[in-house]
């Protein structure tokens, strides 16, 4: 079941479009769970209402993106800012909204958005550990949805949502942890797709990692740890990359 919350005024043949590709994605893969959609006509009303949220459950870290899923209330809801969204052209509105669509279904539990934290990361990341560790999650949930989608025939849309996620990639400074965990995530449908990597999107630090960060990829694809202990390795990996690219700038 699909229910759709509007937040300022949308227009009714938008959130029609919205209705379909929700509807149509649910029937197509025997989709009968609850699902709650929440279109906010601005962007600042969209932050406005997750960082609210956020606060009022406790939630320590979180993103902001154009569209976004989470179930911390039990159940699973995306929220799509239709400020931005508008901006795009509807094959890749789909491609978004289905990969938010398959969050739902692998990650509609809260438990998914409860993450351990370890002694020892405090003690190797300080605060930091808690940003670290959310980004880390990210990279292992996409993981699960682009792997999903593959199986389910998606490739259209994940060719789209590849080279949409690559086109803000030349921002991501691969100088810091934080940047190798954001990379990592826009790489995910290049590697399980086997696409050839655009590294001309990609800044020269950036580049001169992907070759390390694919392998780490394929390595926790291969793994077959529970979430947890997925996320623990995908930053134990990435900060081993990080350390490498550290000791190289010193000398």
């Amino acid at each position: 079941m699909i229910r759709i919350i509007t937040i300022g005024d949308i227009p009714q043949e938008y959130l029609e479009l919205i209705e379909d590709i929700s509807k149509n994605f649910m029937i197509d893969n025997n989709i009968e769970s609850y699902i709650e959609l929440i279109v906010y006509s601005q962007s600042l009303r969209k932050k406005a209402f997750i960082t609210q949220e956020a606060s009022r459950i406790g939630v320590s870290a979180l993103g902001d993106f154009i569209v976004m899923h989470e179930a911390w209330r039990g159940y699973p809801r995306i929220h799509i800012d239709y400020e931005e969204i508008s901006k795009l052209n509807h094959t890749v509105v789909k491609a978004l909204l289905i990969h938010e669509l398959a969050h739902s279904i692998l990650h509609g539990s809260p438990l998914y958005y409860m993450i351990r934290v370890k002694k020892s990361s405090l003690n190797k990341y300080g605060d930091n550990a808690y940003i670290y560790l959310y980004l880390a999650s990210l990279v292992a949930k996409d993981i699960d949805v682009i792997a999903y989608l593959k199986t389910k025939g998606y490739y259209g849309e994940l060719l789209t949502y590849a080279e949409y996620v690559m086109r803000d990639a030349g921002s991501i400074d691969c100088s810091k942890l934080e940047g190798l965990l954001d990379l990592s995530k826009i790489l995910i449908p290049y590697i399980i797709l086997g696409l050839s990597i655009p590294i001309e999107f990609l800044s020269s630090e950036c580049s001169q990692v992907v070759s390390k960060i694919v392998l780490t990829i394929n390595d926790i694809i291969e793994s077959k740890v529970d979430f947890d202990d997925r996320i623990d390795l995908i930053l134990e990996r990435l900060s081993e990359i990080f350390d490498t690219i550290m000791s190289t700038f010193k000398h």
